[in-house]
């Protein structure tokens, strides 16, 4: 699935939103496209080549996708480039995730 991007103005910061449902993704969109130029991805693999292309200022990554799992994906992204703020994102939410998710390099956990 190719990676879905609005217009990107040099004055606001790139986020990638890796989530596998359409409806959650599109309303994060509209509530935070006044402050970023914002790119939706389903997959792990997806966002990893939207990553290695487009290299975004912040992630909000689920928990859980089809073809892997958000920590998995956090990893990787902070082995190529500690830079970008991560926040990691579930509704099934455990403390030992948020641990984990932390200590891997997440900025924050929803």
């Amino acid at each position: 699935m190719k990676a879905k991007t609005t217009g990107r103005p040099a004055s606001k910061p790139l986020l990638l939103i890796v989530d596998d449902e359409p409806n959650f993704s599109e309303s994060l969109q509209m509530a935070l496209e006044e402050s970023f130029s914002i790119s939706l991805v389903q997959t792990v693999q997806s966002a990893r080549n939207y990553f290695m292309e487009n290299l975004p200022d912040a992630m909000l990554i689920d928990l859980k996708l089809p073809d892997g799992d958000g920590t998995e994906l956090l990893q990787d992204i902070k082995e190529l480039n500690p830079i970008p703020v991560v926040i990691m994102m579930t509704a099934y939410a455990t403390v030992e995730n948020a641990v984990k998710a932390v200590k891997d390099g997440a900025s924050d956990y929803l």
